[in-house]
């Protein structure tokens, strides 16, 4: 299970270049993630929010001391393959890696939607298709020695009021 990951031309060009980007989380899309299959959120003090994350490359800081995305395979009942991210971390629970995948259309289906109840209906573009789709496997790519994080979604999900783990 994968999704091509572009090579750049020279790594010292890659790693300048990779230096030099700054976006804010929800503005990440398919192109980034296939120029740069790990991002973080650096928290330095170069007047950036707490929002924002930049490309890992090597030599950069341990990724214990981070929130990392890694770039992730998923793929529906039929088989077929749709990239994604997730929130890289040594747990496996939904409400921490919190999957994200791109649907064909570019639009964004989030599987963990926090204290909110989700619901389908309200699911934007071909993002909103997947409900049929279900379950959905996912297995994170292996980039910089983090090892692949895999699971299986039904549905949407969200923390109930008596504070567990729903699904909708």
């Amino acid at each position: 299970m994968s999704v091509s990951v572009s090579k750049p031309a020279s790594r010292s060009a890659s790693q300048a270049m990779a230096r030099s980007v700054y976006k804010q989380v929800y503005e990440l899309d398919l192109v980034d993630f296939q120029q740069f299959p790990v991002w973080y959120f650096p928290l330095n003090d170069r007047g950036r929010d707490d929002l924002s994350v930049t490309p890992y490359i090597e030599g950069d800081p341990m990724f214990s001391i981070f929130q990392v995305l890694v770039f992730t395979d998923f793929v529906d009942k039929d088989g077929a393959h749709y990239p994604g991210y997730l929130y890289w971390n040594g747990e496996n629970s939904v409400d921490i890696l919190q999957p994200t995948l791109f649907a064909r259309d570019g639009s964004k289906l989030s599987f963990w939607h926090g204290v909110k109840r989700p619901a389908w209906k309200k699911v934007a573009g071909a993002a909103a298709g997947f409900q049929g789709k279900l379950p959905i496997h996912f297995e994170s790519q292996m980039h910089f020695g983090l090892m692949p994080k895999k699971g299986t979604l039904l549905g949407l999900y969200f923390l109930d009021e008596t504070n567990l783990i729903a699904c909708v």
